[in-house]
């Protein structure tokens, strides 16, 4: 191989390494009603590696040349409506993509959950989000709510 293509090599597998995790510097409240999803806007870069991600209006906006991401969520929430029924998604521009749901029975106050990871083919440009529908319930601070964007592959 030609020092040349060495560089180049070395240079996209620097890349692979870009992420960003993002969450709340407050905690976070929602009530919503009639089913309608709420986004979470997300306003604290918990970390951040590369310069392909970014936050913007509390959401993650793909960068040049991105092919594919792995995205995952995890949250506690604090404050939770009793008897309640959730949906908590995961979206590409404001398109549902997978999601944590179903309901949450007595008075359980607090609740932790994830969603898995999940692999989304994007393009420059894309936003990556997360939205929610519950009654009423307030999302942990301090990174116990995290949004984690992976960047797995970028265009050839």
């Amino acid at each position: 191989m030609s020092e040349p293509k060495i560089l180049e090599l070395e240079k996209k597998l620097n890349k692979m390494h870009d992420i960003i995790a993002v969450g709340f510097s407050a905690d976070f409240s929602i009530t919503s009603s009639n089913w309608q999803q709420k986004s979470l806007i997300f306003d604290k870069t918990i970390k951040k590696i590369g310069n392909d991600l970014t936050l913007e209006s509390g959401k993650v906006k793909i960068g040049a040349g991105v092919k594919v991401v792995k995205v995952s969520f995890q949250g506690l929430v604090n404050a939770l409506a009793n008897d309640t029924f959730y949906d908590i998604q995961i979206r590409k521009n404001s398109t549902y993509i997978t999601s944590c749901s179903g309901r949450k029975t007595g008075d359980p106050q607090s609740w932790s959950f994830w969603i898995s990871p999940v692999v989304i083919e994007v393009t420059e440009g894309d936003i990556i989000e997360m939205s929610a529908f519950v009654t009423s319930a307030t999302f942990v601070a301090n990174n116990a709510t995290q949004f984690l964007v992976e960047i797995i592959e970028y265009e050839d």
